[in-house]
């Protein structure tokens, strides 16, 4: 529901551009194309990366002449930006001072499947169900603040 938000939030505020920066100015407006509809794209076009990679390493695609350039090309752009995130993910904790945290950095290309299933699933509700809205059910467990008070 977060990304069929964040998608909801970036075509209302799309529509009029120019009312955007004339509010929020050229670089409030391009940081909240980067923040919003970075996470939409980046959510919907990972699987295709990934798709576009294993093709061509199974399909060699001579694009620049060579006998793999799509895969080589592809790979730099899925694995590299995996690997930076993957690296991020479990340094992060070691700057913090807690290594605890760290393994479980390696969990980011899980993570990014998980975000791209929401991703399409937000874009399957925004086109079939746009005004339906899925809600969490909280206090369902009887534990929290409010338990005692039921």
């Amino acid at each position: 529901r977060w990304l069929k938000g964040y998608m909801q939030t970036w075509l209302v505020h799309g529509r009029s551009a120019p009312a955007v920066i004339g509010r929020v100015g050229l670089g409030g407006f391009l940081a909240f194309q980067l923040f919003i509809g970075g996470a939409v794209l980046s959510a919907l076009v990972n699987p295709l990366l990934w798709a576009i990679f294993l093709a061509s390493s199974l399909f060699p695609l001579p694009i620049f002449g060579g006998g793999h350039d799509l895969a080589y090309v592809s790979a730099a752009g899925v694995i590299g930006s995996n690997g930076v995130l993957t690296w991020l993910a479990v340094i992060g904790s070691k700057w913090r001072g807690d290594s605890r945290l760290a393994p479980y950095g390696l969990t980011v290309a899980v993570y990014w499947i998980l975000i791209s299933i929401a991703g399409y699933r937000g874009f399957w509700h925004l086109l079939t169900k746009p005004f339906h809205w899925e809600k969490t059910d909280h206090g369902l467990s009887g534990h929290g603040a409010d338990a005692g008070h039921a």
